[in-house]
């Protein structure tokens, strides 16, 4: 079975990548170019020409690639396994899918992709409603974490890490609420901001003087960068977690955040909590000035991120929906 994974979201791919070639699946990853990721709109709108060129170049490299199945991560990117002429699983990230509906004008241009596609997968329980209303039948498929075996953790080290992408989706304002209740109550608390999203100079403002913020880092780097804090602080918006805050509780790290039973899957994961930043900056504060308390909450996130996205399971259940697909499209004769 010769699978391709095409856009590495959050390294999603990449992990899903590493996990199928342990269980003996001959997986690939094809991430596409991103002229101008970086630049800002609306400067950003002059870089669209190179990335439809840069698309075009992905899609005739998928198809003169040979496999049985494409796996496409991001919804508005379907047309891509469209074009390779092989069936394709459509995977749904988030922002891809979030608060479209069939009758808006991106449903409109994602519906035929999502209609085509062999199977279509969402990544946090609460897409199961956008991604429902264009395909009943489509799984979730919880995201892959791989948990460091060990973590160094450094003598000396930063209290909270504010790593959430910061746009309106994640809860940016109530996050520096958050914030500027736990300065009220710990003034010395020290702060690690991640410049990522529309909204980080907000909260920014809001962690004070003892913050520093800085560059994202690549994936690869990023438990050491947990590693060198005491508390995570995520979205306080969704009610579901995203690959920051799991990737945080891999690391043995305690995480502040929104959590919604409405759209969890399994049981709830051990997350600092409480029902107004009033509440959850105490309960921070408290798990700051606790280090056994702390570490036995960091130990229980550890443990949950193993159960429910381990990333040798999820791989493995993936593996077997590829098998089932490859499957039916036999007995329909290769039909995708």
């Amino acid at each position: 079975m010769r699978v391709v994974h095409v856009n590495d979201i959050a390294s999603v791919g990449s992990e899903l990548v590493d996990g199928l070639r342990e269980l003996g699946v001959d997986a690939s990853l094809v991430d596409p170019a991103r002229p101008g990721a970086r630049i800002r709109y609306p400067l950003k709108m002059a870089a669209l020409p190179f990335r439809a060129l840069a698309l075009a170049g992905t899609a005739l490299r998928l198809r003169r690639r040979p496999a049985e199945l494409l796996h496409v991560h991001y919804a508005r990117l379907g047309f891509l396994g469209a074009l390779s002429g092989r069936p394709y699983v459509l995977h749904c990230h988030g922002t891809d899918i979030r608060g479209v509906t069939p009758r808006s004008a991106w449903g409109a241009a994602t519906a035929p992709w999502l209609r085509r596609a062999a199977h279509v997968l969402y990544a946090t329980p609460d897409l199961a409603e956008w991604v429902h209303a264009f395909r009943p039948d489509a799984t979730y498929l919880p995201n892959p974490i791989r948990v460091p075996r060990g973590v160094e953790r450094p003598g000396e080290r930063t209290d909270l890490l504010v790593g959430v992408r910061l746009d309106p989706v994640k809860g940016p304002e109530r996050i520096a609420d958050l914030l500027e209740q736990v300065r009220a109550r710990r003034p010395s608390t020290s702060m690690t901001i991640i410049a990522n999203g529309r909204d980080v100079e907000r909260v920014v403002r809001a962690a004070g003087a003892n913050a520093r913020v800085v560059d994202p880092v690549p994936h690869a780097e990023l438990p050491r960068l947990i590693a060198a804090h005491r508390l995570a602080v995520g979205q306080m918006l969704l009610g579901a977690l995203g690959n920051y805050e799991l990737e945080a509780m891999a690391c043995g790290l305690p995480v502040a955040a929104a959590f919604s039973p409405a759209v969890a899957s399994g049981p709830p994961p051990p997350l600092v909590g409480g029902e107004t930043a009033e509440e959850m900056a105490g309960n921070i504060v408290g798990l700051l000035d606790d280090g056994t308390r702390r570490d036995l909450l960091g130990d229980a996130a550890r443990a949950w991120v193993a159960e429910q996205h381990g990333a040798g399971s999820v791989a493995a259940r993936l593996r077997d929906i590829y098998l089932e697909l490859i499957s039916a499209a036999g007995r329909n004769g290769g039909a995708g």
